[in-house]
């Protein structure tokens, strides 16, 4: 609701509005893992649809309940959330081997952030892992952390 405020009144007046409630101390609470998230971060989206909010506001619910319910996963993911890359855009199908590595990265990390919601968790995160078959051809030939070109 106080987003939805501030996004219909004019810039400067929102940004007197905002240094009154503090919102940046408040903001400087949020900590996202991923690059993903630092840029969804440092954009300073402010939603203005209730319909965004709402989904926005039952994450955060689903995220503290787990956080409740799941403890022993949360520090887990947590380590995999902080090892998945920014993938390059991958406009062209010559990828090199650095980006190769960060696409294979990328794969072991999510599924196992996947795997450690459960069933539900998949499904309110939206974040169920498909490309088992392709992260089967990255790992031909090596472990996780290791890379193998043939």
């Amino acid at each position: 609701m106080f987003l939805t405020l501030i996004s219909q009144i004019g810039e400067k007046v929102k940004n007197k509005l905002l240094k009154f409630v503090e919102f940046e101390n408040f903001y400087s609470n949020y900590k996202p893992l991923t690059p993903y998230g630092i840029r969804s971060k440092n954009s300073w989206q402010l939603f203005k649809d209730g319909a965004v909010l709402k989904i926005h506001h039952d994450t955060i619910d689903a995220t503290l309940n787990f956080r409740k319910n799941k403890p022993q996963n949360v520090d887990k993911i947590e380590y995999h959330l902080k090892r998945i890359p920014e993938l390059p855009m991958i406009d062209n199908q010559d990828l090199d081997a650095t980006e190769l590595f960060l696409v294979k990265k990328f794969l072991i990390n999510f599924k196992h952030v996947s795997e450690l919601f459960g069933i539900e968790g998949k499904e309110i995160f939206e974040c169920g892992f498909e490309s088992d078959a392709l992260l089967k051809e990255f790992l031909k030939g090596g472990v996780e952390e290791s890379f193998h070109i043939s």
